[in-house]
């Protein structure tokens, strides 16, 4: 299983750095780990669908975005892995935690792949929060 979070500091209003977590469309703008994301809306803030990620595969997923607490969801539910991806928004930090576990073909390769999950929510995360300081620029 891989299982980590990381998390980076802000100073930011925490709804404007929601206000770009939130939106599922822009998901692999900053998630480079998912090369395609396509989900339709199934009801009020849940979208499913189909994600194809950076090694070539493709997983069923089901995303959620809960305004009320701030975080965003993202539930693997077939493919090369299972488990979730939550993105949450505090007052004055941004984190990620991912809780997975891969088919038996990659778990050979579980540590190398923690690792590049591990670096690439770092930079999903520093992309979050460049993208919310122009959007904060942009409004004054």
């Amino acid at each position: 299983m891989i299982e980590f979070e990381v998390s980076k500091p802000f100073s930011l209003s925490p709804d404007l750095v929601w206000g770009v977590v939130k939106e599922v469309k822009d998901y692999t703008k900053y998630w480079h780990g998912t090369r395609e994301l396509h989900v339709s809306q199934v009801r009020e803030g849940v979208f499913e669908g189909v994600a194809r990620l950076a090694f070539p595969s493709k997983v069923k997923v089901r995303v959620t975005v809960s305004d009320a607490e701030r975080r965003l969801t993202v539930e693997y539910l077939e493919g090369v892995m299972k488990g979730f991806h939550t993105v949450d928004v505090s007052d004055r930090e941004v984190r990620s935690y991912w809780r997975v576990n891969l088919s038996p073909w990659l778990k050979p390769f579980e540590g190398r792949v923690k690792g590049h999950f591990i670096t690439g929510a770092n930079n999903a995360l520093e992309r979050i929060l460049v993208e919310a300081e122009r959007r904060a620029k942009g409004a004054n």
